[in-house]
């Protein structure tokens, strides 16, 4: 449905009335992905056309979080050195938007560099990972495109002194936004939906991501079978995209498939929906090696689902307080992980989760 501005366009033809915003997607729907569209969410359709555009050779399960009405367009491309900066450019030369922006570090570079060939917009990048995972040809992209760059969004104040330090980038140019969570989109995928777990006799250990080892889906299940040991009212529910041609996930699912509780441990794949496996779980499980700010965790804590996590980001202490709505363990101690989740279990009333920022700090970026 169009806006009023936007019908205000096609009426006097004059396009300066809205301001064009492009959002480069993935056609995955991981945390950066789905934080971009909740930033997005927050233009007023009055003032801004916002455009998404995934980069990937498909448009992928990212297009199931982008809401009805908005532009939504592909950038084919076979891989990342398929020319995809120059794509980027002549795309951005037709459009001329006023701002770009980008969630993905492994974009992040050649969307900066594109935008500064076509000029006249505001280039606003996040960074959505660990400092310390950036290293070769990709640091080297860093140090000579983020200082391109209008603004440098970082998840929490320790990346953003990490971000200062390892690129020698200006104090002004990085600040630290929290994430948000989109509760609209929540609340909408939680209406009128029923208990996945219906019929499920066992206490429900619920884990949301994609089948890549800094994930850890591995160390999750690991850390089942461990608790299972001493407690066997217990199943696992592994969400995320299942490809037989991914070694990591055939890895993981033989290590469940060898173990004593497979009958217990489920591979459900990909849904539209992981709010609802969350929040009827009896314990959210974050195993994760590495992660910039854990969206996914935000998100089960929102729900008030007691949860279990690595210490995996630098700021987990102002996220899980054990006892309180969860539990830590240092990755990989999958007997301290075991133990963290039959703690977990025993938790009730944990309370609901909130950002340290607001939407008027994103908003104000794009002015």
């Amino acid at each position: 449905m169009l806006s009023v501005r936007l019908i205000e366009v096609l009426l006097t033809g004059d396009y300066n009335l809205v301001k064009t915003a492009v959002f480069f997607l993935s056609p995955s729907c991981g945390g950066a992905e789905r934080m971009t569209i909740t930033i997005a969410k927050l233009l007023d359709r009055n003032e801004y056309d916002v455009r998404f555009v995934v980069i990937g050779r498909q448009i992928g399960e990212i297009k199931d979080f982008v809401p009805k009405g908005y532009h939504l367009s592909q950038i084919r491309i076979r891989n990342i050195y398929d020319f995809t900066t120059l794509r980027m450019y002549r795309y951005l030369k037709k459009i001329r938007p006023s701002y770009v922006f980008c969630s993905l570090h492994y974009l992040n570079s050649r969307v900066i560099q594109a935008a500064r060939w076509v000029g006249g917009c505001k280039v606003i990048v996040r960074f959505n990972c660990a400092v310390e995972r950036v290293y070769g040809i990709n640091k080297l992209l860093t140090q000579i495109t983020y200082p391109k760059a209008d603004v440098i969004i970082a998840q929490t104040e320790k990346m953003q002194e990490d971000l200062l330090e390892a690129f020698d980038l200006p104090i002004g140019k990085v600040i630290a936004i929290h994430n948000l969570i989109d509760k609209d989109t929540i609340r909408e995928k939680l209406r009128n939906i029923e208990n996945p777990y219906k019929g499920e006799k066992n206490k429900v250990i619920v884990w949301v991501g994609r089948f890549n080892p800094v994930k850890g889906a591995d160390l999750v299940v690991n850390s089942f079978i461990e608790t299972y040991r001493n407690r066997s009212d217990i199943c696992l529910y592994l969400v995320g995209k299942v490809d037989e041609q991914n070694e990591y996930y055939q890895s993981v699912k033989n290590l469940a498939d060898e173990s004593v509780c497979k009958s217990n441990i489920h591979f459900v794949g990909f849904q539209s929906n992981p709010y609802k496996w969350m929040k009827y779980a009896d314990c959210y499980v974050l195993s994760s090696r590495s992660e910039g700010s854990p969206n996914s965790l935000f998100e089960a804590l929102y729900l008030g689902v007691p949860s279990v996590a690595t210490r995996c980001t630098p700021n987990l202490d102002e996220i899980i307080f054990d006892g309180v709505n969860g539990y830590q363990a240092d990755v990989g101690d999958n007997a301290a992980m075991a133990v963290c989740i039959i703690k977990a279990l025993q938790l009730s009333n944990v309370n609901h989760f909130y950002s340290h920022s607001t939407e008027n700090d994103f908003k104000r970026l794009f002015i």
